[in-house]
Formats: C-alpha cells, sequence, structure tokens
C-alpha cells in the first residue's frame, strides 16, 4: 500500500475512532471578542462567548481532499492556501533577521496530546491557554512573527509598533485556531478511542519529518545538525519548529475528514461564469522568457571569426542541439551562469537594450538568428510568451480558477468549523505583548 494512501486510511480511522461525527455548522460573528480579550489580558472567552478565527491568509501546501482530477494530490494532507484555520508551520527563510518582538524563551514543552521528556524541564511562558490543558507560549508566536519580518521590519517608529501589533494579533489567532482543532481531535479519540493517540502522534512526527527534511534538502544543508544550527541562528527552537509541523499534521488530518463531503468540485459553468465577473484579474502584460548565447570579437582574433563561430553555433542550435548545453561550454557572457537565462521579462527590462528591438518579434521556441552587438554577437532563444490583453479560458487557466473556486468553498466550510470550536472551547489570553 503507497504511503498517501495509507496516511488517507489512517486518518479516516482515527476520525471514526474519534467518534466520526463532524462539528456542526454556525453562521460568522465579529471577532471582536478576541480584539478585546488582546486588548484586557486574562479576559476569558467561555462557551457560547468566543467569536468566530481568525481571516489572515497563510501559505500553507493544499489539502489532500476531493480535487480536480487534473491537479496532482500532495502526499501529506494539509490546509489550503487560503485557509484562516491555523497558523502555517513556519518556513526558515535565510537571510531575513528579524528582532523577537519580546524575549524568547526555549524550549517549549509539547502541552495537549503527546507527552515531551523535555516537559519537566521547560520555562515556558504561557500567552493563551485553550481549553483545559493546553497552551500557546510566547515563543511559538514569536518564531511565527519571524516568518513574517519583511511586514515589519523596514518599517519605523510607531508604525513599526503598530504594525508588529497586527502581526502579533493575527498569529496568536491562528494559533489559537490550530490548537482548538488539536484539542477537539485528541479530544474525541481519548473519549472514543483512547489507544488510537499514539498512532495520530506518530504519524504526524513522520510527517512532520518528511517536511522538515523536504525543506533542509532545499536549503542545500547536507545534515540536520546543520539545519538545526540555521534555525538557532535566526532564534527558533530546533524542537518548537518540528512540534509546529506535528500540530499543522493533526490538524490537516482532522479537517479533512470533517469536510470531505462538503465541497466538490467546481463545474465549467461556475468556472466561466468566474471568468466573465472577473475580466480585471485576468489582463496580462507583455512578458517573455529567453535565453542567449553571447559570443565575445575580444576572443578572436577579427570580428568576421567571432561571428562565423556565431553562425556555426546558431546551426547547431537550429539542427537540434541543447541550447542550454551550448551556452555552458561555448557562451562567454555570465548567462553561462545562469544556463543560458536572459535578464528581463517585460518591455524595457531586457538587458542588455540592444536586444529589446529584436526579443519581441521572436515566437516561442524559435530562434532570433545571429545578432550583432557593440562587443560581440548574441543568439536569442525565445522559451515562453505572454501577449498583452485578457488570458484565455484555456485549460492552464480553468485549472486555476478552479482550483481558487474550491478553496473558497473549503474555506468557508472551515469558517464554520473553526466558529463552532471557538463556542465549544474556552480561550483565555494570559498576557499580551
Amino acid at each position: 500500500m503507497d504511503a498517501p494512501l495509507r496516511r488517507r486510511m489512517l486518518a479516516a480511522c482515527l476520525f471514526a475512532a474519534a467518534g466520526g461525527a463532524g462539528c456542526g455548522m454556525f453562521g460568522h460573528e465579529a471577532d471582536q471578542r478576541v480584539s478585546e480579550s488582546l486588548a484586557n489580558p486574562g479576559l476569558t472567552m467561555s462557551r457560547g462567548q468566543a467569536p468566530d478565527g481568525p481571516k489572515a491568509p497563510i501559505t500553507l501546501p493544499p489539502p489532500d481532499r476531493p480535487t480536480l482530477s487534473t491537479l496532482p494530490r500532495p502526499e501529506t494532507p494539509s490546509v489550503p492556501p487560503s485557509s484562516p484555520v491555523h497558523s502555517e508551520a513556519p518556513v526558515l527563510q535565510l537571510g531575513v533577521m528579524a528582532p523577537s518582538p519580546r524575549e524568547v524563551v526555549t524550549p517549549v514543552a509539547a502541552v495537549e496530546g503527546k507527552p515531551s521528556a523535555d516537559k519537566a524541564n521547560s520555562a515556558v511562558r504561557p500567552i493563551a491557554t485553550v481549553g483545559a490543558d493546553n497552551f500557546i507560549s510566547d515563543e511559538e508566536v514569536s518564531m511565527m512573527m519571524k516568518q513574517r519580518a519583511m511586514d515589519y521590519i523596514l518599517l519605523k517608529g510607531d508604525e513599526r509598533v503598530a504594525k508588529e501589533k497586527e502581526v502579533y494579533k493575527e498569529e496568536l489567532k491562528k494559533l489559537i485556531d490550530r490548537e482548538l482543532i488539536v484539542s477537539e481531535f485528541v479530544g474525541k479519540l481519548r473519549k472514543n478511542n483512547p489507544s488510537a493517540l499514539d498512532e495520530l502522534w506518530e504519524q504526524a512526527g513522520k510527517m512532520a519529518d518528511s517536511q522538515i527534511r523536504a525543506r533542509r534538502v532545499a536549503l542545500k544543508l547536507k545534515s540536520e545538525a546543520e539545519f538545526n544550527a540555521k534555525l538557532l541562528e535566526q532564534g527558533m527552537d530546533p524542537k518548537l519548529f518540528r512540534r509546529q509541523f506535528e500540530r499543522q499534521a493533526v490538524a490537516g488530518m482532522y479537517l479533512n475528514m470533517v469536510l470531505k463531503d462538503k465541497t466538490g468540485t467546481p463545474t465549467l459553468a461556475q468556472v466561466q461564469d468566474y471568468y466573465t465577473r472577473n475580466a480585471k484579474e485576468f489582463q496580462s502584460e507583455d512578458r517573455v522568457k529567453f535565453q542567449q548565447l553571447f559570443i565575445s570579437t575580444s576572443r578572436f582574433d577579427s570580428v568576421a571569426a567571432a561571428q562565423k563561430r556565431a553562425e556555426e553555433l546558431f546551426a547547431a542550435a537550429r539542427s537540434g542541439v541543447d541550447f542550454t548545453q551550448l551556452v555552458k561550454e561555448h557562451g562567454h557572457g555570465d548567462s553561462v551562469l545562469r544556463g543560458g537565462a536572459g535578464v528581463g521579462e517585460k518591455r524595457g527590462e531586457i538587458q542588455p537594450p540592444e536586444l529589446e528591438k529584436v526579443i519581441w518579434d521572436i515566437k516561442p521556441g524559435n530562434f532570433s538568428g545571429v545578432v550583432p552587438s557593440e562587443n560581440g554577437f548574441y543568439i536569442l532563444r525565445v522559451q515562453e510568451r505572454q501577449v498583452s490583453g485578457r488570458r484565455p479560458l484555456d485549460e492552464k487557466l480553468q485549472t486555476e480558477i478552479r482550483n481558487k473556486l474550491a478553496d473558497k468553498a473549503y474555506q468557508a466550510e472551515m469558517d464554520k468549523v473553526t466558529a463552532q470550536l471557538w463556542r465549544q472551547i474556552g480561550v483565555t489570553i494570559v498576557e499580551n505583548r
């Protein structure tokens, strides 16, 4: 049995063990109560009083849920990009260093669900409690804020202070939503089938390890120790970093089961209607993606010799020889370092400027011929071309619109789930920054 299928079956079994019934659906309420609680630390939001969860967008992999047949299913279940349900597990951003919004406390203990060997020795500063025995630490919110450093790090004075507070509030609310979902799932399992808890956390741990390993590979870090060192360099605790992925996985599994029958695939008629009603969204400007091979006259005894060499390479490219390889082996310009990629995509951005008059007349997949310049000769190849105007409703755009409509429908259902959880489970803001 393949791993993704096993994960889906496990999630279904765990959901059934937890009672199998999804949350009842309620309408939206304003989130004024959360704002009040953030302004007044210690204010408890008890049953029937808590507002809807956050509405701020986050960036996460799409969920493993019924999707379009034309779209690949992700390997692990998680919340879709537009979901406001919980905070994204952190993504390491090299080169972005932001001061912590407040003193960071490490390490953090695992709370609801899987026990931690470090719990007894952890110095944790809770800033919000969720239910009877779950909490969110100051360090968790601080780590999520670091991921949004560019939202406020370049601001100054009161503007920066205001933006930091806004981001802090948004990230805290997203973390609370995630913990509400985890508490609900774990609570149902504890009541209906306690033996399934270990399997739940084991699977969540494997999913967390897989996602962290993928990020380490993407950053070209050879070992876990290197990755952890990079996290610590940016003020992030590796144990907390992993914990975020674990709890995201648990919340994702529960939501996928609750919402699996709540949304369907948008029809072609719905896609066409969206395309018609949102015409401005699909306006595009001239764009081009191209490659270039430069032959410098300074490398030859004469201009004629350089031109002859360029013409030989042009003939080779037209005959089917891999153009990227030709650039790497015979090119003289800095495009060699980019695999032949040219600089600039829009009108007025093409570099060097003398190529501008030629590049827009080349059809995708075609070559320019040998183009003389002040210092040598260019051979250009256009890879992609986007003409200004309204994008055609082709298969690619239909897929984009279907995905957007499916995410909106999924988000609407998640809003209902989290709204009820805010009412069912007490939330207390212990401390405000």
